[in-house]
């Protein structure tokens, strides 16, 4: 007899191949996530807002991408194919890309886009290239630029040099625990197909300027 195998997808697990078939997933609302991201800036009075993202084939990203262009319709704000990075590879899982080809990448389109004043980075390494890319054109974060981005390390206390960018912060811990939930529920029920969308947690930073 054939052993039926029961698994969940989580978070950023499920690619592109995999989007459209009938299984189960766990993963954060990345959509109104990176809406709610966009629209902060524009609060603090960003109006041109570049995305940086990787080629990673994981539909988070497309998810992301998504969001970001929703939030200009929703503002009534233009926006262009010139406004998007998707060619970050050195964050991707065994990429043989140097750090310093993205960074330099990075300066390049900022260097395109002169009014630019704010980067969205789809996640925090993406962040930092960002911030390496900023000052290597003699410019600081947030002062002549404001970077946000998804996912953050936990801050030590005592590092008082600790520098924080504005982010989503995905509910890990709900995540996990429902994904165990839903495995036990699909093991109990083979038939059962449900995606689960989880809330977020925008939290403020020091990496972004009011304009």
């Amino acid at each position: 007899m054939q052993a039926r195998v029961s698994f969940i997808s989580i978070g950023q697990l499920l690619n592109r191949q995999m989007a459209n078939l009938p299984i189960c997933s766990v993963q954060t609302d990345n959509f109104n996530a990176t809406k709610e991201l966009t629209k902060y800036l524009f609060k603090k009075g960003h109006k041109k807002i570049g995305l940086v993202t990787s080629d990673s084939q994981v539909t988070t990203i497309d998810e992301r991408v998504n969001g970001f262009l929703s939030s200009h319709i929703d503002e009534g704000i233009v926006v262009n194919q010139t406004q998007i990075l998707s060619t970050i590879d050195s964050v991707v899982p065994n990429s043989t890309r140097d750090i310093s080809e993205d960074i330099q990448a990075i300066s390049e389109f900022i260097q395109r886009n002169k009014d630019m004043t704010a980067i969205l980075s789809t996640e925090y390494n993406i962040a930092l290239l960002a911030k390496s890319a900023v000052e290597l054109l003699e410019k600081s974060i947030p002062n002549d630029f404001s970077i946000v981005c998804f996912d953050h390390p936990p801050i030590n206390i005592f590092d008082i040099n600790a520098f924080t960018f504005t982010h989503i912060q995905q509910d890990q811990m709900s995540i996990g625990n429902r994904a165990v939930q839903l495995l036990l529920d699909k093991i109990a029920n083979p038939a059962l197909i449900k995606k689960i969308s989880l809330g977020y947690s925008l939290i403020e930073g020091q990496s972004v300027h009011r304009i």
